[in-house]
């Protein structure tokens, strides 16, 4: 009871005499310390003899302080044990991260040290996208995913106390702290962590793990989450800059469309796989009628006006799978991966009518475009990007010769 451990905090020791079915016994408790708290207890029944001598008492003390010294160096050698592992993770962490700028291997590193320290069931790295955070990697039992996931960083949720006012959370019971745990797909969430990645005063995300048990979090596992964040952080970050800087140099800068250079990096790793899993592959091609005309009567400002439009339209059309590039001058190709002939005419026909229904509007001067285009697809394992291109340029050259505005190269073409 309460006044039992008030008496055992201030003496360290209890003495009671009781009676269990008739046979008199004495009761003895001594507190067991650890780093001068009360650790646990050491209890014990005898028979009661009449009295107890002080000496008697003295070695029940004396028990009871060799067993809280051992209780201290075993907890000492389990906590030195366990930071050792918490920093060797950190380390080679800390080594993947600074040998690796991408994005990928970076949060594996990340997640694989912190499985070393942390008894998760699952983690989760989330940066911020506008006003939601997106899982780009993480660990996940079986072969379920979760990254491309979005969530909403409205108040009261993780996001919003992680992210938004820069907290460090350790949900022992997750459900009941977030109204987000109990949606369907996040039933088996009981206990939960997320620790902000900071950059400088930005915010970048947060890094997340969870339990299928409630309460199985403590104070250490999030005090090693932290430290993970911190490196984190920096080679997300890095990783980050380092996919911005890459992409200007395999992007358009005018349309913002693949350039040539990207256009054949991410072509030819699409028809590889397209050959591996044998699977259809279709190719558009298409230029500008009259693209010369127009930027000597109008100038090449509007020029470049019309094809950022162009772009634009496209854009619109295509699916996230397909690859959009700007070949050179106004020609521009399309590669659709898992794509048969026919759907890659339909494809190319509502680029064509799309186009042509357009109203560009340049200073005032409306622009009518129209485009000439030519189709193909991959023909066997030994077709390669560039044979696709030249039958498709050819293509296009029998519509641009037929008046332009047109498709060819689709089922009923010869």
């Amino acid at each position: 009871d309460s006044k039992a451990q008030e008496t055992l905090r201030e003496n360290r020791i209890i003495v009671q005499n009781t009676a269990i079915e008739g046979k008199e016994l004495r009761y003895i408790c001594i507190a067991l310390e650890s780093n001068n708290e009360i650790a646990g207890y050491f209890e014990t029944l005898t028979e009661r003899v009449t009295g107890l001598s002080e000496e008697s008492i003295n070695l029940y003390r004396l028990v009871g302080t060799t067993v809280s010294l051992s209780l201290t160096k075993i907890k000492n050698l389990v906590a030195t044990r366990r930071n050792h592992i918490t920093s060797q993770s950190l380390i080679k962490a800390t080594e993947a991260i600074t040998k690796d700028l991408n994005m990928r291997t970076v949060i594996e590193s990340i997640v694989r040290g912190l499985r070393q320290v942390i008894p998760f069931y699952s983690a989760a790295v989330e940066l911020v996208e506008g006003d939601h955070l997106i899982i780009v990697g993480g660990s996940w039992p079986g072969k379920n995913s979760f990254v491309g996931t979005k969530f909403t960083m409205e108040e009261g949720s993780p996001g919003f106390d992680v992210v938004r006012n820069k907290k460090i959370i350790l949900a022992e019971d997750a459900q009941r702290a977030y109204q987000q745990f109990n949606r369907p797909d996040f039933k088996f969430i009981k206990s939960w962590m997320g620790v902000p990645l900071v950059i400088g005063d930005e915010t970048i995300g947060m890094i997340a793990v969870d339990s299928e048990e409630g309460g199985k979090f403590k104070n250490r596992h999030l005090d090693a989450l932290k430290a993970f964040a911190d490196i984190a952080a920096i080679g997300i970050n890095n990783a980050r800059l380092h996919e911005e800087v890459r992409d200007l140099s395999v992007r358009d800068y005018l349309t913002g469309a693949y350039n040539r250079r990207g256009l054949f990096e991410h072509g030819e790793r699409e028809i590889e796989k397209a050959k591996r899993y044998d699977t259809k592959m279709g190719l558009i091609m298409f230029d500008i009628d009259n693209f010369k005309n127009m930027n000597d009567m109008l100038g090449h400002l509007a020029g470049d006006f019309v094809l950022k439009s162009v772009a634009n339209i496209c854009a619109k059309i295509l699916r996230a799978a397909d690859i959009f590039g700007r070949y050179g001058g106004d020609e521009f190709i399309i590669l659709l991966p898992m794509t048969d002939i026919r759907n890659t005419e339909e494809a190319a026909t509502r680029i064509c009518r799309s186009l042509e229904d357009s109203r560009i509007i340049y200073k005032g001067i409306p622009i009518k475009v129209r485009a000439s285009l030519g189709i193909a697809n991959l023909e066997g394992h030994g077709d390669e990007l560039e044979d696709m291109i030249r039958r498709a340029d050819r293509n296009l050259y029998v519509s641009k010769r037929s008046g332009g505005n047109k498709v060819t190269g689709g089922t009923d073409y010869d």
